[in-house]
């Protein structure tokens, strides 16, 4: 009976656990996406950027 029970709540930890990391894969993809939007359009706004030759942030 105890190792059932302690197998069910090990199961549950993982597929909770599974969500989670399946989650965090999806924010990363999201926030991934963001950036390369966010860059391309920096680009767009300064072209000599884009080659290469703007002046760089410090």
């Amino acid at each position: 009976m105890r190792l059932e029970r302690d197998r069910a709540e090990l199961a549950a930890k993982l597929d909770a656990a599974e969500a989670r990391a399946q989650r965090l894969r999806e924010a990363n993809q999201e926030v991934a996406h963001r950036l390369v939007a966010v860059m391309e359009r920096v680009r767009r706004m300064d072209p000599a950027a884009a080659e290469g030759k703007g002046e760089g942030l410090p």
